[in-house]
């Protein structure tokens, strides 16, 4: 049956297909839990069907092993498969997968494969000479080599992906997308606000840091929290976990094996079930833990650094541990409990995040709010409807009350813009360490505070493209965007207004100075 959820995926498989026909390589961007495996399988059953060899790169032997299985699930060909893991590389399959450590083991006998999909695309970045040296002997193999990636996490500048990645061509479904079609169903978020032994929340501490530095310092949020912990953290978390996932099969991620242990020590205090999944333990035992949980035989994990990525199990219940995470992590870790399969979910999955990772990037929702806004610019469906006095920029923009002027907050600063004949009168009011100030808005080529209303548009859809993350953490804290501009208009509002009654005048003496010049003309 065709839903909307296999029409997306069927969409982005079709233009990846069109690329790779045009000789050109592709890139697949979608959340975690959108289809990404289903849509790399048919890229190599479609391959397969034109006489075509495929290798899949993964940098886990887990997700190698599980890419051979998606290749069985969701394609309806008899093709014969083959893996590569620990050193040893089957190439006899007209599928093989393959860990990129192993591979790398084997370079000189890789043999000529028409695809190649790198699982996790981000991973195979300039200077990670494992995926730069096994591109390299495939397309010395076969030069003609189609070359297709799938991520849910890209970098933001794509340059520093290797040059065959950097370049492809990139389709995409977005958040908005993917909700739309129930491929995700983005989980709840909870922080609970307990206090720390230097008696501050963990929201306190990054408030604090993110005045500082910007909301920058992930190292340094870390250090305190770790530095804080009470003597009866694990307990303290352990309460939580069974207050929430008692019944519930939940994945929970720690920083450490020694954090992970003592954690669920504490959880087995409550009756509930839980297994430890790390490095130090054996392949088989993880392996064996990784097919309970699958099973529903085992309701609960709590990892060390081994889930957080390409783990398509539908978690109900997630637990953060960790005092920290990148956003890319986090992202990773949200999608272990967003997958909906096209279906109605009954209940949300819940995130209860005991460290700062929700407060420092910002709750999932609004994540996916900002990225959808970031995506939107890219896809160039927003210009010029980006304007501040657009209606289709309110989500962005937003009308000051009583003037006709509109405001954003964009990057470290709110950005005040007022329509004029011109163009538009802008300034921007910013505050760091040496205090609060308001300036007029300088852009290369423009004069001070009145740029031209092409050149306000491109540098402001620019400057919002970049401010993604920090619109994500505005969006998701108390009263959100709103918010944020009522404070600063409050701090600098007659300022602004001063400015534009000055620089309205100026306007206006110019423009009379230029009539009367054209009427002595005349």
């Amino acid at each position: 049956m065709t839903t909307e959820a296999t029409r997306l995926q069927e969409r982005v498989i079709l233009g990846a297909e069109k690329s790779l026909a045009e000789g050109r390589n592709a890139m697949i961007d979608a959340p975690t839990g959108a289809g990404k495996s289903r849509m790399f399988s048919r890229v190599a059953e479609n391959g397969y069907l034109r006489g075509e060899r495929t290798i899949i790169l993964s940098h886990r032997q887990n997700l190698a092993k599980q890419a051979l299985k998606n290749v069985e699930r969701w394609t309806g060909a008899d093709m014969v498969t083959s893996l590569g893991i620990d050193g040893k590389l089957d190439q006899s399959g007209q599928v093989v997968s393959t860990t990129i450590q192993t591979a790398n083991a084997n370079l000189d006998k890789i043999e000529a494969y028409d695809r190649a999909v790198v699982d996790e695309g981000h991973h195979a970045m300039k200077g990670n000479s494992d995926y730069e040296n096994m591109i390299a002997a495939l397309k010395k193999a076969n030069p003609n080599i189609s070359i297709v990636a799938v991520s849910a996490t890209l970098p933001d500048d794509r340059s520093k992906l290797i040059d065959d990645l950097a370049k492809a061509d990139v389709h995409s479904i977005s958040f908005e997308e993917a909700l739309n079609a129930r491929l995700i169903d983005l989980p709840r978020t909870a922080t609970p606000p307990e206090m720390l032994a230097n008696n501050k929340t963990v929201a306190d501490i990054v408030q604090e840091h993110r005045g500082r530095n910007k909301g920058a310092d992930i190292d340094g949020i870390g250090a305190e929290i770790g530095r804080n912990l009470p003597e009866n953290w694990d307990e303290t978390m352990a309460w939580h976990y069974a207050k929430n996932f008692d019944q519930v099969p939940t994945l929970s991620f720690f920083d450490t094996v020694k954090e992970a242990e003592a954690f669920a020590k504490e959880v087995r205090e409550f009756g509930i079930e839980i297994e430890t999944l790390h490095s130090g333990k054996g392949k088989n035992a993880n392996a064996d833990i990784l097919e309970n949980f699958e099973t529903g035989k085992l309701k609960g994990i709590a990892s060390v650094d081994m889930i957080s990525e390409g783990f398509d199990v539908d978690a109900k219940g997630l637990f953060l541990g960790k005092k920290t995470t990148s956003l890319r992590e986090y992202k990773q870790i949200i999608g272990r409990g967003s997958r909906s399969y096209g279906e109605q979910k009954a209940e949300k999955a819940l995130l209860l995040d005991m460290g700062a990772s929700t407060l420092m990037h910002g709750e999932i929702t609004a994540q996916a709010a900002a990225n959808n806004l970031r995506k939107a610019i890219d896809g160039k469906s927003m210009a010029p409807e980006i304007a501040p006095e657009s209606e289709k920029a309110r989500a962005i923009w937003k009308p000051i009350e009583g003037t006709k002027a509109y405001a954003a907050p964009i990057g470290d600063r709110v950005v005040y813009a007022l329509p004029s004949p011109n163009g538009y009168i802008a300034m921007a009011s910013s505050t760091d360490r040496k205090g609060a100030r308001l300036n007029l808005l300088e852009i290369d080529g423009q004069r001070r505070g009145q740029p031209s209303r092409e050149a306000f548009i491109e540098w402001s859809t620019e400057a919002i493209r970049g401010s993604e993350r920090s619109l994500a953490r505005i969006m998701s804290s108390k009263g959100g965007i709103d918010a944020v501009i009522e404070a600063d208009w409050k701090r600098n509002g007659p300022s602004v207004q001063k400015n534009i009654e000055l620089l309205s005048a100026n306007l206006a003496a110019q423009q009379q100075a230029m009539q009367m010049n054209a009427s002595r003309g005349m």
